[in-house]
């Protein structure tokens, strides 16, 4: 297995339970692929650098987890397919970067 790192962009229209929902979605979806959640962070309501289907702001979720690379194509297809989740980037990480050091 091997280090990953997902920035998700979450429909800002749900409440608070409603992203609480999408980020237990997010991270079973990589248990279903037998990976292991390191870290998960809800960095909060952000505006975007430009609008994503009429939307100017989005829920920013960061997560890092480990999982078999094969299963990064069937995650991505499945998040993608996910009308709650804006846009999704998923890369292999060498380490993590401690969330102080992300800029507002």
């Amino acid at each position: 297995m091997k280090l990953y790192e997902g920035m998700f962009l979450i429909n800002p229209e749900l409440d608070e339970n409603g992203v609480q929902n999408q980020v237990e979605t997010i991270k079973n979806e990589i248990i279903r692929e037998k990976g292991e959640i390191q870290e998960v962070h809800v960095i909060g309501r952000r505006k975007m650098a430009y609008s994503i289907e009429k939307q100017s702001h989005a829920v920013y979720v960061l997560l890092y987890f480990k999982v078999d690379p094969e299963a990064v194509d069937t995650l991505r297809r499945r998040y993608h397919l996910d009308q709650n989740i804006l846009r999704e980037l998923v890369f292999l990480k060498d380490k993590k970067l401690p969330l102080n050091e992300i800029k507002d």
